[in-house]
């Protein structure tokens, strides 16, 4: 049962950490994306319908059944509401339109599951990301229950369908020839509008520059090596060069890397290990490059258990933006599997 709960929330774990591992940084947005989520039985913690607006890996707008409303999560989304209200109008009305449309099916996917009891999820993810050289990729995929349901190939039009079930909606949606050019029209169009007035609202915190803050602790291993662990945050934009040093060279033999992923305020961390054998360990320096330095960094380890309190809230504050989609519906099925309430899949 556990891993039924587990499997339930997947989908939209590895959607947001997809997108925020890939997400761009620099002087402009690349990509645009909404992620709609549906639950059978909702309450006050987790509303039957919402939908995240992104800019890259920022989130700019949230929308829920419980609002009816576009509310901006950043302070440039704010002005930019002030300012046009007829966009941010025109921005809610889809997300209303969108709302009663993904009920709809997320209705008629729980019927022929046969799910008419039980807490169930239905997820949606579309976006639009503009390539260096100005190509535009779009995306459209479907998940329920924490599982792969539909997903359209853009290159030929055609959907790809996981079970049986999904193939009946497939048939649904091939039988309304204007739904694919609605698609095409919202990712080539709306969505590139959508992050051209994004850009001009967000330009000065865009165009800023953080350095990171780094810290190296080590930890003993059982076979007595030890390892190395090099933590680099607060860093804006994303882009970062974090290499070890043994004597001066680079060193990269049995060095793991982690990727970098923004923090709750915008900023970004990143980390990197080493194994070593202790004996060694002056010799080696974590080196760090990034555009808000004035110069590279080399940075030492440090004694066993300073800093700790500021590397444990660095890690929290990272990992919150990535699990706080899917940390809500995890909480809210562990209740209905306490109640008994729970059909199961």
């Amino acid at each position: 049962m556990e891993s039924r709960l587990h499997r339930r929330c997947v989908f939209i774990l590895v959607a947001t950490a997809d997108f925020l591992l890939r997400g761009c940084a620099g002087s402009s947005f690349h990509k645009f994306q909404l992620i709609y989520i549906s639950v059978s039985e909702p309450d006050q913690t987790m509303p039957k319908f919402t939908a995240l607006g992104y800019a890259d890996d920022q989130l700019v707008t949230r929308f829920d059944s419980n609002t009816e409303e576009g509310v901006p999560q950043v302070s440039w989304a704010k002005k930019l509401k002030e300012d046009i209200h007829e966009y941010w109008d025109r921005y809610t009305k889809v997300l209303e339109d969108s709302e009663r449309w993904f009920e709809n099916y997320h209705h008629i996917i729980r019927q022929y599951y046969n799910h008419s009891k039980g807490f169930h999820t239905w997820q949606m993810m579309v976006g639009s990301e503009v390539s260096p050289h100005g190509s535009n990729e779009a995306y459209w995929t479907f998940g329920y229950d924490g599982r792969d349901f539909l997903s359209l190939d853009k290159e030929t039009d055609a959907w790809i369908a996981a079970d049986a079930v999904a193939q009946v909606i497939e048939r649904m949606w091939e039988a309304d020839s204007s739904m694919i050019p609605r698609f095409k029209f919202l990712v080539e169009v709306v969505f590139i509008e959508w992050l051209q007035k994004y850009e001009a609202y967000a330009k000065e915190a865009l165009l800023r520059k953080e350095p990171p803050v780094v810290k190296v602790t080590r930890k003993p291993n059982n076979d007595g090596m030890e390892t190395l662990i090099c933590r680099a945050h607060g860093f804006y934009p994303k882009e970062i060069n974090s290499t070890w040093r043994k004597d001066g060279e680079t060193s990269g033999q049995d060095t793991v890397h982690g990727g970098v992923l923004p923090n709750s305020d915008g900023t970004y961390y990143n980390w990197l290990s080493i194994k070593i054998n202790p004996k060694d360990r002056n010799r080696y320096w974590c080196h760090v490059e990034h555009i808000g330095l004035q110069k590279p960094m080399d940075v030492p380890s440090e004694e066993p258990g300073s800093h700790v309190g500021i590397i444990i809230g660095c890690i929290l504050s990272g990992i919150f933006l990535l699990v706080a989609v899917s940390v809500g519906i995890y909480v809210h099925i562990t209740k209905k599997q306490g109640s008994g309430s729970s059909s199961g899949v």
